[in-house]
């Protein structure tokens, strides 16, 4: 369980008040008679059951496509291709560059220890890239489809070179983002503790 020793290290705590329900909080003398406040972690664990060292090799491989769906992302954002308009195409690319740095910093918070897993960082962690690989597969379907009904609509089937480098990047993001979905599947993750939890206290409001 994890504890703050003061108020300060308590306000820089970005989600104490987002998952404060995971915490006590109590006032504590120290050695000089002074109160200060002690938080302690009381929420659940959420736990890796499999092999640690093979659940590692998969948290890494994830670090790696992470990065390279995002180098993916932003190559496509940025090279010079026949676009099938703003609403369709440009707007769909640039939330998927805020989804890739979302996908990258989840993809670094991924426990590489082995040691049970708050809940924020359980969330920060493998939620955060099972979510962010799914908003990147559905915004590369959404270009995917804005690419053929362009082209359809206007007849032209002639692909320049920043045309194949573009889709090459749509389809590379979205290949790469569906299998860290599939690598972070592979890991087994003991869930038990949040449902309880989350059970119990539903039961207690």
């Amino acid at each position: 369980m994890g504890s703050f020793g003061n108020g300060r290290e308590l306000y820089q705590y970005k989600d104490y008040y987002r998952y404060i329900d995971d915490y006590e909080t109590e006032l504590v003398e120290d050695e000089k008679g002074r109160y200060r406040k002690k938080v302690t972690y009381v929420g659940p664990l959420i736990r890796i059951t499999g092999d640690i060292p093979s659940a590692r090799r998969m948290f890494l491989l994830t670090d790696l496509l992470s990065v390279l769906v995002m180098g993916a992302l932003l190559t496509a954002a940025f090279v010079r291709h026949t676009t099938g308009g703003w609403l369709l195409t440009v707007l769909p690319l640039m939330i998927s560059l805020f989804t890739g740095a979302w996908l990258v910093m989840g993809a670094l918070a991924l426990p590489l220890s082995g040691k049970p897993m708050r809940r924020d960082r359980y969330m920060h962690s493998m939620i955060r890239c099972f979510r962010s690989c799914g908003a990147v597969l559905v915004l590369m379907a959404v270009l995917i489809a804005s690419e053929l009904l362009y082209r359809g609509r206007n007849g032209d089937w002639m692909f320049l070179r920043g045309d194949l480098c573009f889709l090459g990047c749509v389809f590379a993001a979205a290949a790469m983002a569906f299998g860290i979905i599939r690598l972070l599947r592979l890991v087994p993750v003991d869930e038990r503790e949040l449902v309880e939890f989350d059970q119990k206290r539903g039961g207690t409001k």
